[in-house]
């Protein structure tokens, strides 16, 4: 027994079997794909939505009455979106206890298929004086005020810094891209109030449609909370003092893209769980005929020496080698597959995505390995058991 070692043993006898263990593989690397990608999945959209939240730059965004849900999807996904209020409701906010500072935006839905513009894009305008959402990254990272038709645009809009960008036939200049953050933010496009009502000025001449800007009239007035106050308890004192307004929260942002996250997980977990259940039985269904077809073999072992521990320990190793390279495979397709689609799969289930860390994959491809080792571990028991416990002489007879 010792010219011929227990892995080596064990490699010989899964390659006699191709068939078998090729199916073995197969299955195994089919969880370990689907766990793998579940998990990149959930921590693409965590990831997305911290990102998201920092990005949006505001702990209170307040809104037009029943724009709420329409504001959300919007940060979510990047739909393009329009509407107004008075922009008195800014001086309103402002007062409320525990507002320490308030700033103005306007959203503005471009001109998609129109020969006059770049493309369906949300513009956001804010104020340079009181902004504190993308103006702390243009003092970081351009080092200087954005100057006149010069917009700050997401990482999912192509153009690079220096290059154009033309809405409502208004011709800006690129002056930065923002990190991606996974989020409809990355669609986003930043311009000033004063470059927004020239461009809407311009429209009327310029452009295929006109737009029209209200120089009384915002989108949202974007709040930061006084340190040591409760969100919820300065949202609640807005929607309760302004009257027709809705208030679009951080947290509130976090929780609804997470429910919606919960709600798709269960059905996934529902059926990886039922599928995993099948494979151990699999698994095991495998391995125990495999024990049955190796009777005279076993025996045989057995006859020359070999202990009940070192078979036992035999089919646990080949099972163990099956799923090591069975959970490999999975978690290399499954990664593949969430980098290849990411973008496509973040849009046909509506959350926001962004890839994980380094550190975090290497996490999650431990913990779809050890799925996927445990599920061999916990299937060849069993069979390793009742060939461990076989008389030779009557398990080469039962092989004959």
């Amino acid at each position: 027994m010792k010219t011929l070692g227990l892995f080596q043993l064990s490699a010989k006898n899964l390659r006699h079997r191709s068939l078998r263990t090729i199916a073995v593989i197969l299955c195994i690397g089919f969880i370990a794909a689907t766990f793998f990608s579940e998990s990149l999945l959930v921590q693409g959209v965590e990831r997305s939505i911290g990102v998201g939240v920092g990005r949006l730059g505001a702990d209170i965004l307040v809104v037009p009455e029943g724009q709420e849900t329409q504001v959300q999807t919007s940060l979510v996904m990047g739909n393009p979106i329009s509407f107004y209020m008075d922009a008195s409701k800014q001086q309103e906010v402002a007062a409320i206890p525990g507002v320490e500072r308030t700033s103005p935006q306007l959203f503005i839905a471009s001109l998609s298929q129109a020969s006059c513009c770049s493309g369906s894009f949300q513009l956001i305008a804010f104020d340079p004086a009181t902004d504190f959402t993308v103006t702390p990254w243009i003092k970081e990272y351009l080092g200087r005020p954005l100057g006149e038709d010069e917009v700050i645009v997401g990482k999912l809009i192509f153009q690079l810094p220096g290059e154009k960008l033309t809405f409502y036939g208004h011709e800006f200049v690129v002056a930065g891209k923002l990190a991606s953050s996974g989020t409809g933010m990355d669609k986003v496009v930043f311009l000033s109030f004063r470059d927004a009502y020239v461009m809407a000025e311009e429209s009327a001449v310029k452009a295929e449609k006109t737009l029209a800007l209200d120089p009384n009239a915002i989108s949202a007035v974007a709040v930061k909370v006084d340190s040591g106050v409760s969100l919820g308890t300065v949202a609640d004192r807005i929607k309760n003092s302004v009257e027709g307004v809705s208030v679009v929260t951080s947290t509130r942002f976090t929780q609804t893209v997470s429910k919606h996250l919960v709600g798709i997980l269960d059905g996934m977990l529902l059926v990886t769980g039922t599928f995993w259940a099948v494979s151990v039985l699999l698994v095991g269904t495998v391995f125990w005929m495999a024990v049955n077809e190796r009777r005279r073999e076993i025996g045989l072992l057995r006859a020359i020496g070999a202990t009940g521990r070192f078979v036992f320990k035999m089919v646990v190793v080949e099972a163990l080698m099956l799923t090591f390279v069975g959970g490999l495979l999975g978690v290399i397709g499954g990664g593949v597959a969430m980098y290849s689609f990411s973008l496509l799969i973040s849009k046909s289930l509506e959350v926001p995505y962004l890839w994980p860390t380094l550190v975090q994959v290497g996490r999650m491809i431990g913990f779809s390995l050890g799925i996927a080792v445990f599920t061999g571990l916990v299937a060849s028991l069993i069979p390793a058991f009742v060939s461990s416990r076989m008389e030779p002489l009557h398990a080469i007879r039962m092989g004959e």
